[in-house]
């Protein structure tokens, strides 16, 4: 409350001079809180705000799950591993589990083949340090 008489923060244009040493203090109060203080203190304001979620919370999230927005991939161990989805949903058209990228050059013999290269050319570009 007393930073709200503070002249350094009392108008948007000071805030945004002094938005350093506002920062500063903000953070050094919420250090001293936890997040359902912190909760109960903003909700009343209409301040929009969020916890940060670590990548495990993230993946056990209960509405990202209600609303499928997690798809497998499968990776180089032929694990599943989750990760967000691409964020367009097209009705009748089920997501499903797809592979991790390809390697850089992973696939160039195969691409050069079905672009008509002999196995002598694909070689020789092997060797020329061409591809890898």
């Amino acid at each position: 409350e007393y930073l709200a008489e503070d002249k350094r923060f009392n108008t948007d244009k000071n805030r945004n001079e002094n938005k350093t040493i506002l920062k500063s203090t903000l953070q050094e109060a919420f250090r001293k809180l936890t997040f359902r203080e912190i909760r109960d203190k903003l909700i009343p304001t209409g301040i929009v705000f969020s916890q940060v979620a670590t990548a495990k919370e993230i993946l056990d999230d209960p509405q990202l799950n209600a609303n499928d927005m997690l798809i497998g991939i499968d990776n180089d161990n032929n694990e599943k591993v989750r990760v967000v989805a691409p964020p367009l949903n097209i009705e009748n058209a089920p997501r499903r589990n797809t592979k991790i990228a390809p390697k850089l050059g992973q696939h160039n013999i195969e691409i050069l083949s079905q672009l008509g290269y002999s196995k002598r050319e694909i070689k020789l570009f092997k060797t020329k340090n061409i591809i890898s």
